[in-house]
C-alpha cells in the first residue's frame, strides 16, 4: 500500500487535457480519488495529514466553473460521465471535504439524470439508486427494482458468462453492497449467496489462471463484499495481486499502449488496475 501510495502520488490529473485526448476525465478523477479514500481510511494517524492534503489537492478543480459542464455537453458526453461525475462527490463525503456547492450543481442536472434514466443499464440504475438516495433525489421510478433482473437473479452460469456479463455481475454485487438504504448483511437472499459463492469461485480460478490482474482484483473485491474470504481462491487472488505489484508501486501490463497514450498512460490504464488492487487489499486486510 505504501508502494501504491508512492506511485499514486506521482501522478497529475489534467482534466481538460484529459477530455481533450479522448480520456474521461471525470472517470479518472475518481478513480483516483477512490484510491486515496481506501489509503485514508486504512493509514494510520501519522500519515493522514499527508494523504489528507492529495485529496484536497486533487478536488480542488472541483471548485472551478467549467469542471460542472454536465448541463452542456452533449448526450454522449452527459451518459459517459454522469455515473463519475455523482461519484467524486460521494468520494468526497466519504473523505469529509465540503460538497455543499457541488450538491447545488448536481441539484441542477436532477431532471437530465432522470431523462437519461431508462436507458441506463440495469446495474447502472442499481448505482442511481444508491445516489440519488445519498443526495436526496427523487427518483423518476423505483431504480431498486433493477436488482430483479440480470446476472444474480438469472442464476447465469459462470461458464457461459461473456466478459462484459462478468463485469455486470461484479457490479451487481457492488451496488447492492454499497446501498445506504440496507444493511450489508442483508443485502443478498440465502439462494443469491449460494450462487454466488460458485460463481465468484469459478470465475476467479478462471482469471487467476489468465493472469489479468484487473478481473483478479475486482473479483478480489467482490468475494470480500460477500464475506467469502474463507474460499481458498480468495486467498490465491490476494497472492496474485500481493506478487504481482509492479516495481514502481502501480499494477497492469500496459506497455504496448505507450505509443497510443504516450505520457497519459499511466492515467489512462494503470490507474485503474492500481485503484482496484488498492480497494481489494483495503477490503482484506483493513475492514472490519
Amino acid at each position: 500500500m505504501a508502494r501504491a501510495q508512492a506511485w499514486l502520488d506521482k501522478l497529475t490529473l489534467d482534466l481538460r487535457d484529459l477530455d481533450q485526448n479522448g480520456i474521461p476525465a471525470k472517470r479518472k478523477l475518481a478513480e483516483l480519488l477512490g484510491a486515496y479514500v481506501d489509503l485514508y481510511q486504512t493509514a494510520n494517524v501519522a500519515d493522514r495529514a499527508t494523504i489528507w492534503a492529495r485529496l484536497q489537492m486533487m478536488t480542488a478543480p472541483t471548485a472551478e466553473p467549467w469542471y460542472h459542464d454536465m448541463d452542456k455537453v452533449d448526450d454522449s458526453t452527459f451518459k459517459r460521465d454522469s455515473t463519475s461525475y455523482l461519484r467524486v462527490a460521494v468520494l468526497m463525503d466519504r473523505a469529509g471535504l465540503d460538497t455543499t456547492a457541488y450538491r447545488k450543481q448536481i441539484q441542477r442536472i436532477h431532471e437530465r439524470l432522470n431523462q437519461h434514466m431508462p436507458t441506463r443499464g440495469h446495474h447502472q440504475q442499481m448505482v442511481f439508486h444508491n445516489y440519488y438516495r445519498h443526495f436526496g433525489l427523487k427518483e423518476p421510478y423505483p431504480l431498486v427494482e433493477a436488482t430483479t433482473v440480470g446476472v444474480i437473479p438469472g442464476r447465469m452460469s459462470p461458464y457461459k458468462l461473456t466478459q462484459n456479463q462478468i463485469y455486470d455481475l461484479m457490479h451487481e454485487v457492488g451496488a447492492r453492497y454499497e446501498r445506504e438504504d440496507k444493511p450489508p448483511d442483508g443485502v443478498f437472499q440465502p439462494a443469491d449467496l449460494a450462487y454466488l459463492r460458485w460463481a465468484l469461485d469459478r470465475l476467479t480460478v478462471r482469471y487467476l489462471m489468465a493472469d489479468n490482474r484487473d478481473l483478479v482484483g475486482e473479483l478480489a473485491i467482490s468475494l470480500a463484499y460477500v464475506g467469502f474470504t474463507d474460499l481458498p481462491v480468495f486467498r490465491e487472488a490476494m497472492s496474485s495481486l500481493l506478487q504481482s505489484q509492479n516495481p514502481d508501486g502501480s499494477w497492469g501490463a500496459y506497455e504496448e499502449a505507450r505509443a497510443t497514450y504516450g505520457a497519459r498512460l499511466d492515467v489512462a490504464m494503470y490507474l485503474h488496475t492500481t485503484a482496484i488492487a488498492v480497494r481489494a487489499l483495503a477490503l482484506a486486510f483493513a475492514t472490519p
